[in-house]
């Protein structure tokens, strides 16, 4: 009977890690719309840094991508993945203290400079590779 609960014990911890793994830990936010007759292409993606709820990082991905519908533009794509993809231009590290790093794709020398600004006073920490 004891190596029957080790087992079962075993195989639950091992179903549960496998679910959890499996879990998106970031989402890719991608959007592509005119407005005010100037093309606005968003590429962000927010990553996790603690064990926090799937519902919790739903929330935050989809308030994100629908924060272009308050100026009248379709909601962004939202793509759930496992880590934020390479190739960023920046990235804010642990804003308001929060448990997301934002990773920065598409954006101009002149956004860069205003959401670096941005990060730092909300407490970021301001980081570009290499």
């Amino acid at each position: 009977m004891d190596h029957f609960f080790k087992v079962a014990v075993f195989l639950g911890m091992a179903l549960f890690a496998g679910q959890a793994m499996a879990s998106p830990k970031a989402c890719l936010i991608e959007a592509d719309a005119a407005f005010h007759g100037q093309r606005i292409v968003v590429k962000d993606c927010s990553q996790a840094t603690n064990a926090m709820g799937q519902q919790m990082l739903r929330e935050n991905c989809e308030g994100m991508a629908g924060f272009t519908t308050q100026f009248g533009l379709p909601p962004g794509q939202v793509t759930y993945v496992d880590a934020c993809p390479e190739g960023y231009q920046a990235a804010c590290l642990g804003m308001l203290n929060g448990p997301f790093d934002s990773f920065y794709y598409k954006r101009s020398d002149e956004d860069l400079v205003g959401t670096k600004a941005s990060c730092e006073m909300h407490g970021g920490t301001w980081k570009t590779p290499g």
